[in-house]
């Protein structure tokens, strides 16, 4: 462990010093200019570093409390979620969530309306001296469907004409059976984040800046260490420390920076 003689951080023992911190953002950019990865993560510590004054007491704060693989996990943590759950991706990520649930209802109204015509179209047949040359077996669609697909024609067409061949229409769904349940699945079907990152931020009924707050408390949740992650469970970052960190995260000017009261009223929303 080494001393902090930076005046900014008064402590009389540390793990790293903010030269530490910063030393390792330099080779953490490098290393991903080098190998032409995570551009997007080079933006984000590429701002980190412009705003360098502004994060002293978050590194002294860092390296004051944590080990180097602990403090490197957090801000590591935070770049990424910066890089990849940024207000604006977690805006289209709202917008993308409201249109599949109007999607899976009109899917749903569709559905259902075409059933009803399938079934009325085979009624009529039945029931008349007409007949149309449309397909009314499954399988038979399915095999049409399939004409282009190289993995249907070699592993699944020579066993569905058999099976089609042995079990005669009653044995299979009609085709408006099968419509009217893609209605019914759209129907019941509920919009879910894939990630619990994005769901975490996502979850209140409308944007604002503490959906990144939610989502890089849920991104640091998942690498704390009882879930087996790095960043000691116990470790939060103060409330000015924090309300800097996010400032220069999301590169925020002068009239939209937050600070430690904003913190303090998320903190308390989120923990009631």
């Amino acid at each position: 462990m080494t001393i902090v003689n930076d005046k900014h951080c008064i402590h009389t023992q540390t793990y790293s010093t903010v030269a530490d911190i910063r030393g390792w953002l330099e080779a953490e950019r490098k290393d991903r200019i080098e190998q032409s990865i995570l551009t997007s993560e080079v933006y984000i510590i590429d701002r980190l570093i412009r705003r360098d004054i502004e994060l002293k007491d978050v590194y002294c704060e860092l390296g004051s409390n944590l080990e180097r693989f602990q403090w490197s996990a957090y801000l590591e943590t935070a770049i990424s979620t910066a890089a990849f759950w940024s207000p604006d991706t977690l805006r289209k990520d709202r917008k993308i969530k409201t249109r599949l649930g109007d999607l899976n209802t009109e899917i749903s109204q569709t559905a259902n309306c075409l059933a009803k015509q399938i079934g009325l179209r085979r009624a009529l047949c039945e029931e008349s001296g007409f007949r149309t040359n449309h397909t009314n077996h499954i399988a038979e669609i399915i095999d049409k469907a399939s004409e282009r697909n190289g993995h249907y024609q070699i592993y699944l067409k020579k066993d569905l004409t058999r099976l089609r061949r042995t079990f005669d229409l009653k044995y299979w769904p009609s085709i408006d059976e099968i419509v009217n349940m893609i209605g019914t699945d759209s129907a019941n079907a509920n919009v879910e984040a894939a990630d619990e990152i994005t769901e975490a931020a996502t979850k209140s009924r409308k944007a604002s800046l503490r959906d990144f707050l939610r989502a890089l408390s849920a991104a640091i949740e998942e690498n704390s260490e009882s879930v087996y992650g790095e960043i000691p469970d116990e470790f939060h970052l103060r409330d000015k420390q924090l309300a800097s960190l996010l400032n220069c995260l999301l590169d925020l000017g002068p009239s939209d920076m937050v600070g430690d009261d904003y913190i303090k009223g998320w903190r308390h929303t989120f923990q009631n």
